[in-house]
Order: C-alpha cells, then structure tokens, then sequence
C-alpha cells in the first residue's frame, strides 16, 4: 500500500502581539543601520569630490582670474538642466564673462 504524504508547506507560527513588534523593531534597527552606512558613503564620497574639485582649481594655471562656483544641492550634470542650478550657472557665467573679457 502506498503512503499518502501532506506535501503542503507547514503552518507559519503565529505571532504574539509582543513578538511582532520585537520583529518589526528589529527589522527597522537593521534598516536604519543601512541607511546611516548609505549616509556615511554618500558624505565620504561628496568629501572626496568636493577635494578633487579643490585641488583641480588650486592646479588650473595660465590665468588669475579664476573662480570656483559651487552650487548647494548640485551635482555636475543636474547643471546643465535643471532650471534652477541653469539659472545660477549662467548668472555666474555672465558676470565672470563680462567683468573678464
């Protein structure tokens, strides 16, 4: 005679409302812990960037009239079209062009 097998996947426990919790604080603890590491990545990385920038200007030779326009909120590419970094670029520009040339 062949057995008959319950293939099924076992029940899953059922929480208590205090065992939830606990799971769900330790799930937000390990969540929050990626997300200061993802911070702390980001500020190193904008204070690596922000010394590339420093010392490419200090390098820039040929010329006095120089200047460094860092624009708060910012990143390289959003310059060129996001109206409101646009905006404060070419002001930038203006003035620098025409008190240079």
């Amino acid at each position: 005679m062949e057995q008959i097998t319950n293939d099924t996947k076992p029940r899953r426990k059922h929480l208590t409302m205090e065992e939830r919790l606990a799971q769900l604080e330790r799930k937000e603890k390990k969540a929050l812990a990626v997300e200061t590491k993802r911070k702390a990545r980001i500020a190193k990385l904008r204070t690596a960037l922000f010394a590339q920038r420093r010392d490419a200007f200090a390098k820039a030779s040929g010329t006095q009239n120089k200047e460094l326009l860092m624009i708060e909120g910012a990143s390289h590419i959003r310059t060129y079209w996001l109206p409101e970094y646009v905006d404060k670029a070419v002001k930038k520009l203006g003035d620098f062009f025409s008190k240079n040339l």
